[in-house]
């Protein structure tokens, strides 16, 4: 049976929360600036389509006090957010990857998809 919006979104929360390299938070929404460390890590719905629902995790380093050490930042919290997505075989994935200037933040995003049953 496929999972209600609130029970993927559950599930993929609990996949990425507890201690990992480099990241303070995990979200299981988009903050808005207000977050517990320069490094975190969201879900949101991204669409939903007849075949599936799909996930945006994004990765935020911001990058205010060192822009340097903010990349190193990123690069270690992708590879452990990475790490617990292909343990649970929704990987392997594939990231895109930026600077956002209203945030000062370098920011990851990979999307994963939770099939939906077919009527």
């Amino acid at each position: 049976m496929t999972p209600t919006l609130a029970e993927a979104r559950a599930d993929l929360f609990a996949l990425l929360d507890g201690p990992m390299d480099s990241v303070d938070a995990v979200y299981d929404h988009e903050p808005h600036r207000e977050t517990s460390g320069p490094c975190y890590v969201t879900v949101e719905l991204d669409s939903i389509t007849p075949r599936e629902q799909r996930w945006a995790v994004r990765v935020y380093s911001q990058a205010a006090d060192s822009p340097e050490e903010a990349a190193h930042t990123l690069d270690a919290a992708v590879a452990a957010v990475d790490d617990r997505l292909v343990e649970a075989t929704v990987g392997p994935s594939e990231w895109q990857i930026g600077y956002d200037d209203n945030l000062t933040s370098f920011v990851a995003r990979v999307f994963v998809t939770v099939q939906r049953e077919t009527f």
